[in-house]
């Protein structure tokens, strides 16, 4: 019956999660909700999920408790009748449970909330962090679920959504914690590492949901649970949160305990949701993304245009998530009209395209290995969709357990230290036909593999904080590589072994300083370095390319717009031809692909941001693209294959000339699919 559960989830991709965080001085709470009104305007609105608020971070119910705090001004028991209205209008539902926030809880428990070393509460605007290692959850927050499970029994829903299940990285050394960690460790919590600190951490988390997951299904085995991982990109919800908090590869442990994965987009980062669909897709695990109506935070009263909306659905959706869009609900009960015709206009532009994306499997060639999400990650991730390369994302554990054949290439943003294990693995791909492409780490290197795959010995670090690419060679593909390329990034220096000079570079004249300044950011380029700046070496079957500088995080962080058609031209030196691309690059486009039996869908939305504001820009258009020709690989087309533009439903001739499909599309605008059968 549990895969019964699975299959409802995954058809409930249109989602709203409703926030309804209230303080106990508002006064009428629920009072003009009419649950029948409130759910047709969601049914008329083509969303077909709900997360209902059983408790927020207040720590006030909305259902007639006899465990919790039920919100004093409930004048009707809101979860039980918006759960009831879903089943008799057959929309799906999730009761939602705020976990380790709850202003009761810290004033009438203070024992169980997390402490720092020095005995001090941690706290993020009004709420302590309640530790998850503590007796809350045994006299508390079980008994409430059982509870929920009682009281709904007779309402089929799906399960439970649960928020805040963290421990904070600045502790926790309450009692609880340190009992549990003395009998796990042998030694004090006081005495630990910061390693040790951090494993006991995620630990704490993953028993935690083990528990409640183990708690649920002993009362009822269909129902599903699952928490928030909150974002994947940006800071933490706390402050002092160390970077590592966001080291994903360290995380699957916690992903993998959950029914379903849940991660936030970061409001201020326009790539996030498709970057975040694109990782949490390689764990073959049913999957959602909240983004949110609102412009600025969650619960800020604005509302973002409908193109804004339309983008980020598509970039979940087509990459094989739950599209979930967070609003925060009216106290007193009623559903903004205007909001929710903006939500439904793009929620019902999805339904029409569903059989294209529904239930189908990632497809491409080019795999993105990273453990770390830093800026030379988002560099490389944003290069490849601003040339229409498909991609996956993967951790090396995810690499290690599913396998790197599938891909013609594998790019690691920076080549690091690695383990035994990992060293293996990319040996194994390069030895046996792969192209791997990475650049230098700046906190240190694997010598091992350096020398054995790339072919190079490491000599030392250029004095020089800068360099520039000496691309000449390639000025008849990119004219702009008539000159050379600044470099904002110190160069590792390497002595050739077997591998090959690909790109030289040159050294500034100077080394600007305070007391030896040009009067100018950078001095000019000067002598060639007696060292590579790009290398390739062929190692058994395959060959493997190291950049020596971190030129993809140059290209993020200093807007070196010109180095991504560095990468164009590393990709193509290794005779990598991507599932698709365009003939011509187009900055408002973004293409993946997926496959489903022998068809093969290609994705592809159009997108326009508005002019840059204070903080970021949002999408305020689909525009219309014309004469888009795309250059797809032998593979995706079969002998008398067909090709259709979807959903419009026009056939598509195509060329094959040198194994390279050549398609010339009509007008596209929006989401358009171009399915190949």
């Amino acid at each position: 019956m549990q895969e019964k559960s699975f299959q409802r989830y995954r058809q409930a991709y249109r989602r709203i999660h409703m926030d309804f965080h209230n303080p106990e001085f508002i006064n009428d709470i629920g009072h003009d909700l009419d649950a029948k009104v409130y759910v047709k305007t969601l049914s008329d609105s083509a969303i077909n999920s709900l997360v209902v608020f059983a408790k927020g971070h207040h720590g006030n119910c909305y259902y007639p408790t006899e465990i919790g705090h039920q919100h004093p001004a409930l004048n009707q028991d809101i979860l039980g009748n918006i759960l009831k209205e879903c089943e008799a209008q057959n929309i799906e539902t999730l009761i939602y449970y705020s976990v380790a926030w709850d202003t009761h809880v810290q004033n009438e428990n203070p024992e169980w909330l997390c402490l720092t070393k020095e005995g001090e509460t941690i706290s993020h605007e009004i709420w302590d962090f309640i530790c998850l290692n503590s007796p809350y959850k045994r006299e508390l927050l079980f008994p409430q679920l059982d509870e929920l499970i009682t009281l709904y029994q007779d309402v089929d829903v799906l399960g439970f959504w649960l928020d805040l299940c963290w421990m904070p990285p600045e502790g926790c050394y309450c009692d609880f914690c340190q009992r549990k960690f003395q009998r796990e460790y042998g030694l004090s919590l006081y005495d630990a590492t910061e390693a040790q600190r951090f494993a006991f951490l995620r630990r704490s988390v993953r028993d935690f949901i083990e528990e409640c997951k183990r708690f649920v299904k002993q009362r009822n085995p269909d129902m599903l649970v699952s928490r928030n991982q909150v974002w994947l990109f940006g800071r933490p919800l706390y402050e002092n949160a160390v970077e590592d908090e966001y080291r994903v590869g360290e995380y699957t442990d916690l992903w993998y305990v959950p029914d379903f994965m849940v991660t936030e987009t970061n409001l201020h980062n326009l790539y996030d949701a498709t970057i975040s669909s694109r990782y949490f897709r390689g764990f073959g695990k049913p999957f959602e993304v909240l983004l949110t109506r609102f412009v600025d935070s969650w619960g800020s009263w604005d509302f973002v245009p409908l193109p804004h909306l339309i983008t980020l659905g598509v970039q979940i959706a087509s990459n094989g998530g739950i599209v979930s869009c967070g609003d925060q609900g009216y106290a007193n009960g009623p559903l903004d009209q205007g909001v929710y015709q903006l939500i439904g206009d793009a929620m019902r532009y999805l339904q029409a395209r569903e059989q294209w994306f529904m239930d189908k499997q990632e497809y491409a060639n080019i795999c993105v290995l990273a453990d770390v999400w830093d800026d030379n990650f988002r560099g490389l991730t944003h290069m490849l969709m601003q040339m229409q390369y498909p991609f996956v994302i993967r951790d090396f554990k995810r690499a290690q357990a599913q396998d790197l054949d599938p891909y013609d290439m594998v790019i690691i943003p920076q080549l690091g230290k690695l383990n035994d294990n990992q060293r293996g693995m990319l040996d194994d791909y390069v030895s046996h036909g792969g192209h791997l492409l990475t650049c230098v780490a700046d906190n240190g290197m694997d010598e091992t593999i350096l020398s054995r795959v790339f072919g190079v010995r490491y000599a030392g670090l250029s004095p020089y904080s800068i360099g520039y690419l000496d691309m000449t060679q390639f000025a008849e593909e990119q004219s702009i590589f008539q000159s050379v390329l600044l470099v904002q990034s110190p160069f590792t220096e390497f002595l050739l072994d077997k591998a090959q000079t690909l790109v030289s570079w040159k050294q500034p004249r100077v080394e600007t300083t305070p007391r030896h300044y040009w009067r100018h950011p950078n001095s000019p380029p000067a002598d060639y370095s007696d060292y590579p700046a790009i290398t390739v070496n062929k190692y058994g079957k395959g060959q493997a390319m190291l950049v020596a500088s971190s030129v993809l995080g140059d290209y993020w962080q200093n807007n070196h717009w010109y180095l991504k058609l560095v990468l164009q031209t590393l990709v193509k030196q290794l005779t990598v031809q991507p599932f698709v691309k365009t003939q011509t690059p187009h900055s408002n486009l973004e293409i993946n692909v997926t496959r489903d039996g022998s068809a093969v869908q290609i994705h592809m939305l159009t997108f326009q941001e508005m002019p840059r504001m204070k903080h970021t820009g949002l999408i305020s258009d689909n525009p219309r693209l014309a004469d888009v020709v795309l250059m797809l690989h032998r593979d995706l087309v079969s002998e008398g294959s067909t090709m259709t533009l979807q959903p419009e439903g026009i056939n598509i001739d195509y060329t094959l000339a040198d194994d390279v499909v050549t398609v010339t599309l009509p007008d596209i605008q929006g989401y358009a699919i171009l399915e190949i059968e």
